[in-house]
């Protein structure tokens, strides 16, 4: 039987008055997603819709509502302290170079959240709404990326909170 930290306990305590959440896992990494999320092959998606473009090469996809949240398996080895603040810089280069940044449709962020180091995209483009994300663990040894996409900026509210709940549930073993 996998065994958890304490504070895992205490975050899925916190997220269960906020919404029901599920624990699953992938490799090495345990989370916690909305009790409704529906675990789907990329084969269902339609390679011609741009929200299902998104997230069709991940490996795991899971379906909440009218969203997709997908993840990809960690890579191991060993990353520089900035490895994530190298990537930040040069994606905040390019959507700037491609005025994203000027009418609103982008930011980004770089947040350390249940220890782990976490860079975070936000973009709206084409009427998808998508969330960026890649979590590297606290010693630089593994690392991991995921996204969630959602039509129309009505659904913004409910997959920042997804993402918020997903990020502080993130354990590594």
């Amino acid at each position: 039987m996998k065994k958890y930290s304490p504070i895992f306990y205490l975050v899925l305590l916190y997220t269960s008055f906020s919404m029901a959440q599920v624990v699953h896992s992938v490799q090495s990494i345990t989370f916690a997603l909305p009790q409704e999320a529906i675990k789907i092959a990329n084969t269902n998606l339609n390679p011609n819709n741009i929200k299902d473009q998104t997230v069709i090469k991940y490996e795991n996809i899971y379906k909440i509502d009218d969203m997709y949240f997908a993840i990809t398996h960690p890579a191991t080895g060993t990353m520089s302290n900035d490895h994530l603040d190298v990537i930040k810089t040069d994606h905040d280069r390019l959507m700037i170079d491609l005025e994203f940044v000027e009418v609103g449709q982008y930011k980004s962020s770089l947040e350390k959240i249940n220890n782990n180091k976490v860079l975070i995209y936000y973009s709206f483009y084409d009427n998808v709404g998508d969330y960026f994300f890649m979590v590297l663990k606290n010693d630089n040894s593994e690392i991991f990326s995921g996204r969630i996409a959602f039509e129309n900026q009505l659904n913004y509210t409910e997959a920042t909170e997804i993402l918020d709940n997903f990020l502080i549930s993130v354990q590594f073993e």
